[in-house]
């Protein structure tokens, strides 16, 4: 600051204390006699009494607030009608009267506060485009682009509005001069200083008994500290001069400085606000905003209800004392939950119990699965958000900033950012911790019923892989190459040996011991879609499969070729047992996709006399699963050196095995340089490596986790050997006896059964009437309903009846009349508190994408032409605007709609008993296809036991095939007993007499 200004600032200081005891204030401060001059300290001792000390007050009739100017002589009436205008609030007006007071000069009321304060106010809204660089990859730099819309808005809305209104006052007639003085005031420097400090420095305070904002001349100069104690007070009592306070609670030494507390706001908010930042803020803040970017938009629309629902946010701010809050982990796994576990959670709080309880109950706490996947997600979302904190933070060179205020900017920003880097950094570690804690749990549910030992059908290939590994110079650390067996099968997988150090390597793979799709193939596939790079991978594996001991990856692929398989490639006789199953037409599905596959690359193969074109189909089925359990995503290469396999999908040997369900969480891959390694043949190459992202104790095992993954769900991503070990669990003798008969151990399998056991039931209409069909297809999604249904073994058909009912309408009317049902229950169901107070947004939520509409049947998942998905969408936006207009948003919807849908179908009493005799014809039909239970479960098991690999796979195949049809059977057939109780509950009902609601 040059001599002159400092001078001038120094007397305009002095003038404002000097106006502000002429006005009758009372101030024991003084600004400090230093080169600092807005600094306020203590003239004397402040004693900080009991009640508080005053050190400082000021008449009310000397604060600038938004009544001031709508009380003014000349602009009053203007300001006045401006206020009335929608969007305009108590900031705006005050900003537009400083503007005006300003450019009033010594005829204003204020001129001596005006001029006390700084020509230039600092915050980011004033900073060039060159210095808000500094704030790119913040949530900071949004916030500065919504101020800077803010203020083009008054600038180019309000400011001549209120001009406007000042010409068209008749009443009260603003002179020329005024005119022309407001005129000049209102330009866009300015408004932008106005607002600079109205922002920075207006209290938010009680006049007349109003909430309101104002300036406070010499009370804004005090500095923030958050450990200030200090109170503020307003005596303005009817026939009072109102007085404005401030009292300290702490003693305070003469000459001290006297600090104010603007409250506990962290760093963005003082930066964005006051234009400064503290180090090492105890309120600084990260938040963090969950999305559901791999769900798609009506998946993520039904998780944002359950949010609300359970009374979760989407919005979390972590902090360092809070890292990562319970809060932001409950959300997350709900964002993470599977479909069934959605469809599970959309049911009613049980009377008498919170939300947070009930949702203890739908979601248990051993679902490890759902707590790793939650795990994952908020790992991946913090560690994008730190890469964008730290590729913005180094984008901007310090050498291109020379004068001291872009010097400013830059100091603040990094104070800033690197305050959120280290609340990021924190969570991180947070998330470590949790995930090793979840690490041991899996391990310690996997010990219970498993073994690893070896075993003699895969003694050759293992040890010829075991010899290959150690040629080709792949690497570990600290973990050993597992297979976790039992009577079933087996799964692979790592255990640790000794203490694995956060960021420590577990393992590394030469790039040329990976296996990745050859040329000829990836140009033959390239047509497949998104499904090319699989299948041309797939097609190499069983190319060098049959090429055999004469290509380099022989011990590699005849090992990999041992591992057990996805339902998809079952054996044709297994696949008609699960015919009658949504996991048994998946996989049908998927094998005929195969199939064709197949049928393409068939003349690119080399073929063995030995082997024919059906062996070979089946065997392709094979190798097609198990690139899709174990190929991996290769990262991609950032630097300056290019490796030609970066961003393939390959196999990788031992790091391969590593489960996907830990990437991320528990590891992570990444390239290295190797100089200098044994043997001397992989120097100098780049190496794929396993990093660890946790610590690991030793024992730890990183195999696949199954508990929370529904039965389903496991036979067609994990594999057989982890549903059978699961489904052999006991219930109070963790570890089943070998000998016992698995007929002996249903009873003990309850609890496993009602938490991942379910049925899924795709129900839509088949109407041959396409816009009766799409109206049908609106109200199920309308009414929260969809077309996916999951029975379990807690029954609970209700939802199932209410789709039926939609689906049976015979008409239109019929489907209109079912729509008054739903929202005259959304109106009188009484049970409901967490409602939405605009209906009309909700409806608007459920506009946006009906694009998963679906076909005809419960297990037919054919779907329908584009062009029927956009008539579809255009005849549902008729039917929420009709439901918008019929229905009173007052009363609003209430976030958890299935039961509501269900309360629609007890309103229709007259039909509902046809539709539940519908729905027990329904799944008794699909009861009829499946399998009756079988008394030769133990000669099955040692079926399984003996004979060759292949004998001893088919039986593993039919065994494990069997067990889950006959789970399908056992649910359908308890949901099949509870509407026959629940029928003959209603039909008692009635026969006493009872009161019923009207159809």
């Amino acid at each position: 600051m040059r001599m002159e200004d400092s001078a001038r600032t120094t007397l305009a200081l002095r003038e404002l204390l000097a106006w502000v005891q002429f006005n009758g204030g009372s101030a024991q401060l003084e600004f400090a006699h230093e080169s600092c001059a807005r600094k306020l300290v203590a003239k004397s001792t402040i004693c900080g009494i009991v009640g508080g000390d005053t050190i400082f007050s000021i008449p009310t009739s000397c604060l600038l607030h938004p009544d001031s100017a709508k009380t003014d002589c000349v602009y009053g009436p203007a300001f006045t009608s401006l206020s009335a205008e929608p969007g305009v609030d108590d900031r705006i007006i005050l900003t537009l009267f400083l503007a005006l007071e300003r450019e009033r000069g010594v005829a204003s009321k204020f001129a001596p506060y005006i001029n006390a304060l700084p020509a230039h106010v600092p915050v980011p809204l004033s900073w060039s485009d060159l210095e808000l660089r500094h704030l790119e990859g913040t949530r900071l730099e949004h916030a500065v682009k919504q101020h800077r819309d803010a203020l083009r808005q008054e600038i180019e809305v309000w400011t001549p509005l209120l001009l406007e209104h000042m010409r068209q006052n008749k009443s009260n007639s603003i002179s020329a001069g005024a005119q022309a003085l407001a005129e000049r005031a209102l330009n866009a420097e300015q408004i932008s200083w106005a607002r600079s400090c109205v922002w920075s420095r207006a209290f938010s305070l009680y006049l007349n008994q109003s909430k309101t904002i104002a300036l406070v001349p010499l009370g804004d100069m005090l500095d923030h500290s958050p450990e200030a104690r200090v109170e503020w007070l307003t005596d303005d009592a009817a026939g009072t001069a109102g007085t404005f306070s401030i009292r300290s609670h702490e003693a305070i030494s003469a000459g001290g400085e006297v600090f104010n507390n603007y409250g506990q706001k962290g760093n963005d908010e003082l930066l964005l606000g006051y234009a400064f930042v503290t180090e090492d803020n105890k309120a600084d803040t990260f938040r963090c905003d969950l999305q559901g970017s791999s769900h798609s938009a009506r998946e993520c629309r039904t998780r944002n209800l359950l949010l609300g629902h359970y009374g979760v946010t989407l919005t979390h701010y972590l902090r360092v004392d809070d890292p990562l809050p319970e809060s932001l982990l409950l959300a997350a796994k709900i964002f993470s939950s599977s479909p069934a576990l959605v469809y599970r959670l959309c049911s009613e709080v049980p009377s008498g119990k919170t939300p947070e309880e009930a949702l203890a109950i739908h979601m248990p706490l051993d679902d490890l699965c759902t707590s790793l996947r939650a795990l994952r997600s908020l790992h991946l979302l913090i560690t994008g958000e730190l890469k964008r904190l730290n590729k913005s933070g180094t984008s901007v060179e310090s050498g291109c900033i020379e004068d001291e205020q872009k010097g400013f900017a830059a100091r603040m920003s990094s104070v800033y950012r690197k305050s959120q880097t280290r609340i990021a950094n924190m969570t991180l570690t947070a998330i470590s911790l949790r995930v090793k804690s979840l690490l041991s749990d899996l391990s310690a549910s996997v010990e219970r019923y498993s073994t690893s030992d070896s075993d003699e059908l895969y003694w050759k290939e293992r040890q010829a892989y075991i010899s290959w590994v150690s040629e080709r110079g792949i690497q570990n650390s600290a973990v050993e190459e597992v297979s976790i067996r039992n009577c079933f099968g087996f799964t692979d997988g790592l255990r640790v040996t000794s203490l694995i150090a956060e960021g420590s390597f577990i393992g590394r793979v030469p790039v040329d011991a990976l296996l990745v799709a050859s040329d000829v193939f990836r140009e033959l596939c390239s047509k497949f879609g998104e499904d090319a790079e699989q299948a041309a991978l797939a097609a190499t594996l069983l190319q060098s499969t049959l090429v055999g001991r004469e290509q380099d990856f022989a011990p590699f692929v005849n090992w990999i070729m041992c591992a057990p398989v996805t339902a998809a490639a079952f054996n044709s006789d297994v696949l008609t047992i699960l015919q009658g199953t949504a996991v048994g037409q998946d996989a049908l599905g998927l094998r005929a996709e195969y199939e064709k596959e197949f049928e393409i690359i068939k003349t690119a193969v080399c073929l063995r006399s030995d082997q024919t074109q059906l062996n070979l189909s089946s065997l392709y089925a094979r190798v097609r699963t198990l690139v899709e359990r174990y190929a991996i995503r290769l990262p991609q290469f950032e630097r300056e050196h290019e490796i030609p396999l970066a961003g393939c999908l390959a196999l990788a040997p031992f790091i391969g095995f590593f489960p996907k369900a830990l990437e991320d969480i528990a590891a992570n891959l990444v390239w290295t340089h190797i100089k200098m390694m044994i043997p001397p043949t992989c120097e100098g190459k780049w190496h794929l490596e396993l990093k660890s992202l946790c610590e690991m104790d030793p024992g730890t095992l990183l195999i696949e986790p199954t508990d929370g993954v529904d039965e389903g769900t496991q036979l067609l991503e994990i594999g057989t050997e982890s549903l059978c070990s699961l489904m052999r669990e006991c219930g109070e003798n963790n570890l089943p006896s070998t000998s016992m008969p698995l007929t002996a151990q249903k009873a003990n399998c309850l609890k496993f059964t009602s938490c991942h056991s379910v049925v899924e039931l795709l129900l839509e209409p088949a109407d041959e009437d396409e816009n009766l069909r799409r109206r049908k297809l609106a109200l199920l999604r309308f009414m929260g309903v969809g077309d996916s249904h999951y029975l379990s073994m807690v029954p609970n058909p209700e939802i199932l009846c209410v789709a039926l009912l939609v689906c049976s309408a015979e008409n239109e009317a019929e489907v209109e009349t079912l729509r008054t049902a739903w929202l005259t229950a959304v109106e009188t169901y009484p049970s409901f508190e967490r409602q939405v107070e605009d209906t009309t947004e909700v409806l608007q939520a459920n506009r946006t994408d009906l694009s998963s509409c679906g076909a005809v049947s419960s297990d037919d998942r054919n779907y329908p032409s584009a062009e029927g998905k956009k008539d579809s969408f255009v005849e549902s936006e008729d039917m929420f605007k009709n439901s918008a207009q019929s229905h009173d948003a007052s009363s609003g919807i209430h976030l958890c709609t299935f039961q509501l849908a269900a309360k629609t179908l007890q309103l229709n009493r007259g039909i509902s008993k046809n539709i539940k005799k519908v729905a027990r014809t329904m799944l008794r039909s699909m009861v009829q296809q499946l399998p009756i239970p079988s008394s030769n479960d133990a000669d099955i098991e040692i079926c399984i036991r003996l004979g060759t690999r292949l004998e001893r796979e088919a039986s593993l195949q039919r065994a494990v095939a069997s067990l889950y049809a006959v789970r399908q059977r056992e649910i359908l057939e308890k949901n099949v007993e509870a509407l026959v109780r629940r029928l003959a509950s209603e039909t008692m009902k009635k026969r006493k007499g009872r009161s019923i609601l009207p159809s």
